[in-house]
Parts: C-alpha cells; structure tokens; sequence
C-alpha cells in the first residue's frame, strides 16, 4: 500500500512498509539499504514516513522533517521504566537517536536481567535495578519489528 502526498503526488512509505516486493523486476539484493531503510530477510523496509529513493543501487527514504527511526541494533534509545517483571524491565520508548517520537507513535522495548551487565549476569535481580518511572538510555542489542 502506498500513501500520495498531496503536495509533491509521488507515494509516501511508511515504518515497516515493504520497499522491494518480489514482483519487482529487480531483486531486493541489488539494492543495498540507505538512509531511512532496513533489511530484514532479504528484503527492505521503511524505518521512517518519507518518499522512497533509489540512487545507484541503494534504496533510501527521505523524511520531510526531522522524525526518529525505528529502533535497529546498535542505535541508542531513551525510555521510561513501564512494568518491572522477574526477567525484564518494561520500556516505553520516547526517543530514537536523539529524535523524538512523533505524538501517538508508540514503541516498545524490555531490558532483559542477562543484558544489564557484562559479569555475574545470572545474579542480576532486575527490580534492585530499575524501577516503574525510571529514564534510561539504552543501545539496542536485540530488534524486530512485527510487521503485518
């Protein structure tokens, strides 16, 4: 599905969107991703609301304005402690890469007790950790994105 921005009429793309369908006469794996863009599984999809490029082999998305990506290894994420269970930590996110969320995008996340610390991981007990109202900031060691 593609949206139509009323003011440039190109389709816009949106988080999670499938950028390179198999019906397309060029496979995903000549394109490598740019900028607004991951892969997963072989294919491309949008982190971002924008306009979709392809630029000598590379398949991007330009957003607009400034707006957050979606969450992937290795970017660092800024939340709020929701729920603290045995195994985890809950954490609504409320920045991506330094950008915020824009009004009504809701991410998720947990803090699993293993990845708190680099030793003695099994002798974490989570709750003496974090605790429901907590900010922390975090680098993303674990992603997916439930696409539907």
């Amino acid at each position: 599905m593609m949206f139509s921005n009323p003011k440039t009429s190109s389709p816009s793309v949106i988080p999670g969107q499938e950028l390179i369908t198999s019906d397309e006469s060029q496979p995903s794996a000549t394109y490598q991703c740019g900028p607004g863009t991951f892969e997963r599984q072989g294919k491309v999809y949008a982190s971002v609301v924008g306009q979709p490029v392809r630029n000598a082999g590379t398949i991007s998305v330009e957003c607009s304005s400034r707006c957050a990506k979606v969450p992937v290894v290795g970017t660092i994420v800024i939340g709020m402690i929701t729920k603290v269970t045995k195994p985890q930590a809950h954490v609504s996110i409320i920045m991506v890469d330094d950008l915020p969320l824009p009004v009504g995008q809701e991410l998720q996340g947990a803090i699993r007790s293993q990845d708190v610390r680099q030793v003695d991981k099994d002798k974490v007990i989570i709750w003496d950790c974090y605790r429901p109202g907590d900010i922390v900031r975090a680098e993303v060691v674990k992603s997916f994105v439930l696409i539907l």
